[in-house]
């Protein structure tokens, strides 16, 4: 592995998904845990203190975009690094998750190489500092691929 292990915190209701998504981010060398709900999420992500979040969009008790907003705007810490992992890939989706603050949007099921690929990027910190931040250069990307379909 060529980057430093990130602390990754996956907000995934389904069991499966959660467990093979956890599964190959602690393969990759990461220090990954899970959450089965939006607000256990947002207690990990207290606790946790995560380089990186993976946040399914459906989740049984809050809508993944909020906990995205609520974990960005918690004054107390740094913002990680947001990324929406989802069946929804749809130009809409795409274009609100941008909205939300999600730096990347990754449709399910993510490959091993995607979630190295995105474990790589830039200095995980600097990706989402402030609510004004514009949406990546990738998330643009598939927002204008999605909308030429």
């Amino acid at each position: 592995m060529l980057t430093r292990p990130r602390r990754v915190l996956l907000i995934e209701d389904d069991p499966d998904s959660a467990e093979v998504m956890t599964a190959m981010l602690t393969m990759l060398g990461h220090h990954a845990i899970a959450a089965t709900c939006g607000a256990a999420g947002l207690a990990r992500a207290q606790d946790f203190d995560p380089d990186a979040v993976l946040i399914d969009l459906g989740l049984p008790d809050m809508d993944g975009c909020d906990v995205a907003r609520r974990i960005r705007t918690d004054a107390g810490r740094r913002a990680p690094l947001l990324i929406a992992v989802t069946a929804y890939s749809m130009p809409r989706d795409y274009a609100r998750t941008a909205a939300a603050g999600f730096a990347h949007h990754v449709v399910k099921p993510p490959s091993m190489h995607a979630l190295e690929s995105l474990m790589k990027r830039r200095t995980v910190a600097t990706h989402c500092r402030r609510r004004t931040d514009p949406p990546s250069r990738e998330t643009l990307a598939a927002m204008t691929a999605g909308a030429a379909r």
